[in-house]
């Protein structure tokens, strides 16, 4: 039995992910003082970027300069661009009407969750939600995974994280979870993929639980 479903937010609740190359690239782009262009930040945190452009020593400024001026860079895909994926609206009903749990995973922080779901009206959805302030070790490191289950009061084996990451996808593996990869491109890691949530019916939750094995870390949060 399928107890519960975790969605990432950025580029599975919502379109997001697509203003990458004309909004994020561009700010860390102008803040760096070098650049790789084979360097991609999808799924990661804010503050994982910051680290590994400060490792490379692309990065002079602070973490709270930085933060700041990310800040002010996103606002507008979040508050006035991004829109929810299509079909999302009739899965949360579908979950809801079947009484599975709902849950997010995401590497935004706790303000940027809150803006998304308020302004679709969304939040009541949710029976919790973690955000990248909610943990010390950012995704792929399982720990948001464990926290959210942990909250939900599910099995991690009849729980299913929907992500379009890789770094979402190691998160939620390593947590013991069913991965659902969402979008184009299907991942080794993932169990099943699809492109459009109008795909995600019971029968096809219930099967991907059926035929789940997994392995979970010796991780104590």
């Amino acid at each position: 039995m399928v107890e519960a479903v975790i969605f990432d937010l950025d580029g599975v609740l919502i379109d997001s992910e697509k203003y990458s190359s004309s909004v994020e690239l561009p700010f860390l782009k102008s803040v760096c003082t070098d650049w790789d262009n084979s360097f991609h930040p999808k799924g990661l945190s804010r503050k994982d970027v910051y680290k590994i452009c400060r490792e490379r020593g692309w990065l002079k400024i602070s973490w709270t300069e930085f933060f700041r001026k990310y800040e002010l860079a996103s606002q507008k895909v979040y508050s006035d661009l991004c829109q929810l994926n299509p079909n999302v609206l009739t899965l949360l009903n579908l979950l809801r009407a079947q009484r599975i749990k709902i849950g997010i995973a995401t590497s935004c922080p706790q303000k940027t969750a809150e803006l998304v779901l308020s302004r679709f009206k969304i939040k009541s959805y949710f029976d919790v939600i973690k955000t990248n302030d909610d943990v010390t070790l950012s995704k792929p490191h399982p720990e948001i995974y464990l926290k959210t289950v942990k909250a939900l009061k599910v099995n991690p084996a009849n729980t299913i994280a929907v992500e379009d990451s890789i770094s979402g996808l190691t998160a939620a593996k390593k947590a013991g979870l069913i991965c659902l990869q969402y979008g184009p491109e299907k991942t080794e890691i993932a169990d099943a993929k699809v492109i459009d949530f109008s795909e995600v019916s019971i029968p096809f939750l219930t099967s991907l639980q059926k035929n789940f094995s997994f392995t979970v870390e010796n991780n104590n949060f």
